[in-house]
């Protein structure tokens, strides 16, 4: 893992990794190739790491005005990366971003089972009142192509 190379960015190849890391998390499989790489292209910060060889093995995205408010989305580590303590160092990274590290209040989601490694990267539950809400438009809409 120490040999893994931090990247800001994504090839061509990269994107094709990610788009197929996609496919197997239930939060994400079924998104397009195309959509990835629309995504990439309007998402803020873009955080990860590659194998020496360039095969992306962790990734993160964050949308922020860079000042009051970020949102972190889209936190992967390839399987045979897990448990090794990779998701930590990427969170480490993030939060130490110049830009970031500036910023008021990050916000993410999380299902249950990660809670608890989110809070020791120090993120709390929310105490204040406030509701996540969502519109969701399925299928959402695509640009035209």
């Amino acid at each position: 893992m120490h040999d893994l190379i931090s990247l800001n960015s994504l090839t061509e190849m990269q994107t094709e990794q990610l788009w197929r890391l996609y496919q197997g998390e239930w939060w994400s499989k079924g998104r397009s190739l195309s959509d990835v790489t629309t995504m990439l292209h309007n998402s803020g910060l873009v955080f990860g790491y590659a194998e020496p060889d360039g095969t992306l093995v962790a990734f993160a995205r964050v949308l922020t005005d860079h000042l009051y408010r970020a949102l972190l989305l889209d936190v992967i580590v390839a399987p045979r990366y897990r448990k090794r303590g990779l998701g930590a160092k990427l969170m480490r990274d993030i939060l130490a971003h110049p830009v970031l590290a500036k910023v008021e209040s990050i916000v993410l989601f999380c299902r249950p089972e990660l809670v608890d490694f989110y809070r020791r990267c120090g993120f709390a539950t929310s105490d204040t009142g406030i509701v996540s809400m969502r519109l969701r438009r399925t299928p959402y809409p695509h640009p035209p192509t």
